[in-house]
């Protein structure tokens, strides 16, 4: 497999030598350029200076004419012919008589390397200079030899710091990817913290993914949780039917004092498996569905219904509404109406005969506050963290009726308004129950206000 670093290390590697290379390809190209325009400039002022020196009329043919031709000796000096028309007239001493094969041209890789430029002149003469090269032509090869050298170390620097750059910047993948292994290896999760030295993305990342890795591991722990509870709330029910039914199918099946008492057995059960089925899929609904479309309503006539339902559900009780003209949140008044009815019917399941349940509508900190409060038994300190979850019951509702999901439910659907639950209790006392939602100019990110 190649791995992310490797491609990245050849890539940038390649990057290195194609930079390097075309560097090198330009550099070369505009020294030859530069070199070849010098020797085209020489061999014409060439031309022109033996032109000017030259007598009006050539007789025959020789190496030798004008006295400018006579500095031509050395090889490494320019070699000048003339000609008139097509025919050799004049030539300097180091042609050793040999005309050029081309009057115009560049030949460079011959044992004299020369830029051949032609020059006319008047009376029909041509001349033609040829430029030597040989040490242009050594230049550019100790160039080219140079930049060869300095490609192939650029080549092997590029390696080394694009290895040693891949591996410092791509080495915390590897440990978070080692990490997350280790955790499917476990079966469990953990975190994924990676120590680059500072506070770069990688640690950022490293962070977002462990938050990520724990938020979805308390959810598979909590849909355990709940698993567990529901088969365990829904085990006793079916075990009463079960139970009627095999009692009825047999013996019981000719006595109709069993046969009435058992049906009736079964329809409470069925009963308490639909109410705990319409909660958990209330539950779940309020928990997973989009954020509702909150609009802003006027709560008072709300808590005024949900009073006048408690006091003819519980007689015995002195259930109080405070009474309040305009209570105006930005909520849907279904969802608070649901939320207030679970937190007010805990309130008369635990409330003595004869206590107090007072139900009251303010606003505060540009927040409204709907508060429950009773004379109950209250709930211990140690409780408290606990009454929001999911079938919690505590040691004084163990007794009463109930799934032990009134509050869960009550908590998830303010959740979805922006809103939230604040319970204040003392045993023996009594508890105080605060839903909260936002005003119609309060903005939702201040967080819930400060209990009173």
């Amino acid at each position: 497999m190649r791995t992310l670093r490797r491609r990245f290390t050849l890539l940038t590697m390649a990057t290195t030598i194609g930079l390097v290379l075309l560097f090198a390809l330009t550099t070369v190209l505009a020294v030859g350029i530069h070199l070849l325009d010098a020797a085209r400039a020489s061999a014409v002022a060439t031309a022109e200076t033996v032109g000017d020196s030259l007598p009006l009329s050539l007789a025959g043919a020789g190496p030798y004419g004008p006295t400018s031709m006579r500095d031509f000796t050395e090889l490494d000096d320019p070699r000048v012919w003339v000609y008139t028309g097509h025919r050799l007239r004049l030539f300097s001493p180091n042609t050793a008589g040999r005309p050029p094969r081309r009057r115009a041209g560049l030949s460079l890789f011959s044992a004299r390397p020369a830029l051949f430029a032609s020059y006319r002149t008047a009376g029909d003469r041509t001349i033609v200079v040829g430029e030597p090269l040989a040490a242009d032509r050594d230049l550019m090869t100790d160039l080219v030899l140079v930049l060869g050298l300095g490609a192939l170390g650029a080549a092997a620097l590029a390696f080394l710091l694009a290895d040693w750059s891949t591996r410092r910047t791509l080495g915390p993948i590897g440990e978070m990817t080692r990490a997350a292994e280790g955790m499917l290896e476990r079966g469990e999760a953990g975190p994924l913290t990676v120590f680059t030295g500072a506070p770069d993305e990688f640690t950022h990342l490293s962070e977002v993914l462990t938050r990520l890795v724990n938020m979805l591991e308390r959810g598979r722990r909590r849909e355990r949780e709940f698993l567990a509870e529901a088969a365990h709330q829904l085990r006793t029910p079916l075990a009463v039917i079960a139970g009627n039914v095999a009692l009825i199918s047999g013996w019981g099946a000719a006595d109709e004092t069993v046969r009435s008492d058992s049906l009736e057995a079964m329809q409470r059960a069925t009963a308490d498996m639909t109410t705990l089925v319409n909660d958990l899929l209330t539950l779940e609904h309020a928990t997973q569905d989009p954020p509702r479309a909150l609009n802003t309503v006027d709560l008072a006539e709300v808590i005024a219904e949900v009073g006048a339902d408690a006091r003819a559900l519980s007689p015995e009780l002195d259930v109080r509404v405070a009474p309040v003209e305009t209570l105006m949140a930005r909520a849907d008044p279904m969802a608070v109406r649901r939320a207030l009815w679970a937190v007010v019917e805990n309130a008369l399941h635990y409330t003595p005969a004869g206590g107090t349940v007072t139900i009251e509508g303010r606003t505060r900190d540009g927040r409204v506050e709907i508060c429950v409060a009773d004379t109950g038994p209250g709930i211990p300190a140690e409780e408290l963290p606990k009454v929001l979850g999911r079938f919690y019951r505590g040691r004084t509702t163990r007794s009463r009726p109930g799934t032990g999901l009134g509050l869960a439910i009550a908590s998830a659907l303010l959740t979805s308004q922006e809103g939230g639950i604040h319970i204040a209790s003392e045993e023996g006392r009594g508890t105080t129950v605060t839903l909260w939602l936002n005003g119609p100019r309060s903005d939702p990110r201040r967080g819930p206000p400060s209990p009173a």
